[in-house]
């Protein structure tokens, strides 16, 4: 129990220094950097799929879904196609997406 707290206490440290560093200021032309980019962009694609399947006036509290659902995804798909999973030896076979194959 002890090692689990430690875990959580050390992730929410990161996350709070990835939240600190996302309001990082804006560049001399207006237009945001660094990860401050990313977010928007991600939040712009998810607003526009949202307000393009529920209209204009239902899409606003379905937002932070989406978007949850949407970098859930990109964060799983980018984790697989970045780190070498299958390298890492399972006693109860490999640790690998069903369809890789």
């Amino acid at each position: 129990l002890p090692a689990l707290l430690m875990t959580a206490r050390t992730m929410v440290s990161v996350c709070a220094v990835v939240a600190r560093r996302a309001k990082a200021p804006i560049s001399e032309y207006g237009a945001p950097t660094g990860v401050r980019n990313f977010q928007e962009m991600a939040l712009g694609f998810t607003s526009d799929i949202a307000k393009n399947n529920l209209g204009e006036s239902l899409y606003r509290p379905w937002v932070p879904f989406v978007s949850t659902i949407f970098l859930f995804i990109f964060g799983s798909n980018w984790s697989g196609a970045l780190v070498p999973w299958k390298l890492l030896e399972i006693p109860e076979g490999e640790l690998a997406a069903p369809t890789n194959n």
